[in-house]
């Protein structure tokens, strides 16, 4: 799958997550559960023959938040 991003309002998004940045965020999130991790993702995407769409936000402030 090829990666995209895009730059808006000085919010970056980036698609699919970067697998290292999302890894770090969930491992910094005490309650992340096993299917907020990119490992999930993987193995739904492999097992169902499905694409991955997760996006990763990057606000100005240094937040970063993902969604799928």
């Amino acid at each position: 799958m090829e990666t995209w991003t895009a730059t808006t309002d000085g919010v970056r998004v980036v698609s699919p997550a970067p697998r290292d940045i999302w890894q770090k965020v969930a491992e910094a999130d005490q309650h992340a559960s096993p299917f907020q991790l990119p490992e999930w993702t993987d193995a739904i995407c492999a097992d169902r023959n499905w694409q991955d769409v997760s996006r990763l936000y990057e606000f100005p402030s240094g937040r970063a938040v993902f969604c799928r």
